[in-house]
């Protein structure tokens, strides 16, 4: 290891914050994008859930909804992103603002599920990859306005978002 990538490393993972030195240095933009992608990809069952509660007003579901899709255009544009963007490239803004979407869908969503749903864990599991996200294009992240009900690892949140729906 050369000195320069050994300053490299070394001024990172302060940064970091994140639950391993694994999950910063061993991730790309390529693993954020399918983070980001299996989180959108449940906001329909979220929603479909929500509708069916009659938790949520139709508003609330459209936003919801609305909210889902830009992080998976995000998610896209992070996927076409062909540098490293902890070196900090345009694909740090895109997750960014997936992250701002996740987190005000969490927001939202969370208290209107009865702890006993079986979405509870799929939203606690978006809850724990956000900070991993921001964490990797060096954000620190905003505390979140719900407390998840299990915090689980990132491998853990990837499992469960990886989950057919």
């Amino acid at each position: 290891m050369n000195r320069r990538s050994l300053l490299l490393t070394t001024a990172l993972l302060p940064v970091a914050g994140c639950s391993t030195v694994q999950s910063l240095l061993g991730t790309t933009p390529a693993q954020w994008a399918s983070d980001l992608s299996m989180a959108a990809g449940w906001v329909p069952t979220i929603t479909a859930a929500l509708s069916a509660l009659g938790t949520a007003s139709a508003a609330t579901i459209a936003q919801i909804n609305t909210l889902g899709a830009a992080v998976q255009k995000d998610a896209a544009a992070v996927a076409t992103a062909t540098a490293n963007v902890v070196a900090g490239t345009s694909a740090a803004g895109y997750v960014q603002e997936a992250i701002s979407a996740l987190t005000a869908i969490c927001n939202v969503v969370l208290p209107l599920f009865p702890a006993t749903s079986v979405l509870v864990p799929i939203v606690d599991a978006i809850l724990a990859i956000i900070p991993e996200l921001a964490a990797a294009v060096g954000l620190t992240s905003a505390p979140l306005a719900v407390t998840p009900h299990v915090v689980y690892t990132l491998p853990m949140a990837r499992a469960l978002l990886a989950v057919p729906h």
